[in-house]
């Protein structure tokens, strides 16, 4: 996980060591693949005790875990704080551009994107320190790590709400695996005692079906999960197999699924 830092130094003192760094904008650390990134260069004016102003150059410090290359390294930045897949990449741009043109970028309701959009706009990584020393990630390291980022998020679909999700009267909603055990341990406890109907309450909502209606919402919500998981098993047993990096990154996982159920 990038840990983010703020290193300042003196204009009078703007020593070497940190005009390099602001130049080439990466250095390695010892051992491993693990560097620094230094990057937004500005300058920050303090007043002193006795109101005298002092400029300083001001950096935004990552520590990643792959600093081969500016490209690793800021993709490393960006996955890492704010984890999503290329497809969102080209959404966050486009999203952009339409809210500018609209003149809504700025309004309130929008300020988590923005502060996200700038943030992934300001990020400048230059060049490596020391590439001799440090050879660029081969083919078969790209493709590693293309694929095992896939599937990470083969598996984040997997679990969201994209996937996990079925309606109930037009109302999006979700049960576990362990809240459908609970509901048919109270289904069963339910018929034992010879009611008709029961009585559930979910995200605040209520809801009283006859335990026929219960039972095959039950049903019909495990068998829909078991086919989900079928897909997305799938999907990562193709990519597994994949042997190339294109093919790999352009893999679309959110294709396949079962259509939503609707109650």
């Amino acid at each position: 996980m990038p840990r983010l830092l703020k290193v300042k130094t003196k204009i009078s003192m703007y020593t070497e060591r940190f005009e390099q760094r602001h130049k080439i904008g990466l250095e390695r650390l010892t051992g491993g693949n693990r560097g620094l990134v230094f990057c937004n260069e500005r300058t920050e004016t303090v007043l002193d005790e006795n109101d005298q102003e002092t400029q300083y150059w001001v950096y935004d410090v990552y520590e990643v875990s792959d600093a081969r290359s500016p490209k690793l390294a800021k993709n490393s930045i960006i996955d890492e704080q704010h984890p999503f897949g290329d497809e969102n990449k080209i959404l966050r741009k486009a999203l952009s551009r339409v809210l500018k043109k609209l003149g809504e970028y700025e309004s309130q309701e929008n300020a988590e994107f923005r502060e996200y959009d700038e943030f992934v706009e300001s990020l400048e990584v230059k060049a490596i320190k020391g590439s001799s020393e440090a050879p660029l990630p081969t083919e078969e390291e790209l493709m590693e790590a293309a694929r095992k980022k896939k599937l990470s998020q083969i598996s984040t679909y997997d679990s969201s709400a994209n996937v996990n999700v079925f309606l109930v009267s037009g109302q999006p909603m979700w049960l576990s695996f362990d809240e459908r055990s609970r509901l048919k341990a109270s289904l069963e406890a339910a018929e034992a005692l010879g009611q008709s109907t029961m009585t559930k309450f979910f995200a605040g909502l209520r809801f009283e079906f006859s335990l026929a209606a219960w039972r095959q919402m039950i049903n019909a919500v495990e068998a829909y999960a078991g086919e989900c998981l079928n897909i997305t098993e799938t999907h990562k047993k193709t990519v597994e197999a994949l042997d190339n990096l294109e093919s790999i990154e352009n893999y679309d996982y959110t294709v396949g699924y079962p259509e939503k159920l609707e109650f």
